[in-house]
């Protein structure tokens, strides 16, 4: 592992037990679309497993619109039951039923929309 893959690590193990609370039970779910970083989004999986957590990455297809994307979120919150959401998909789906059903789910959702590596460790982590 390089430096830098190394470095993100340290970010992202210092984001998930400080600032989203990691318990060793957590279930995250990870979405993203094609503005994402692959690269942060695999990093997050692989620190989250190092903590305990079950992961599952959700890659939102551009083919849809928000309605269809959102209903097919929304299914995917109802059949993985996450206890922690994290939103790194370009398009942001605040005030839309993704977050409610979350929510209203029990999770705890941070949006980093479109966030890259470089910037999570400058601004997160």
């Amino acid at each position: 592992m390089n430096e830098m893959n190394t470095s993100l690590e340290d970010h992202i193990l210092h984001f998930f037990r400080h600032s989203f609370g990691f318990q060793g039970n957590d279930r995250l779910l990870i979405y993203t679309d094609r503005h994402s970083d692959s690269n942060l989004a695999d990093a997050m999986q692989q620190a989250a497993i190092k903590l305990g957590a079950v992961v599952r990455q959700a890659e939102i297809s551009s083919d849809r619109s928000l309605e269809d994307s959102s209903e097919w979120l929304v299914r995917e919150i109802q059949e993985f039951a996450p206890t922690k959401i994290c939103e790194l998909s370009g398009q942001y789906y605040y005030q839309t039923p993704v977050w409610r059903h979350g929510v209203e789910g029990g999770a705890q959702i941070y949006s980093l929309c479109g966030l890259g590596a470089d910037g999570f460790i400058r601004c997160i982590g």
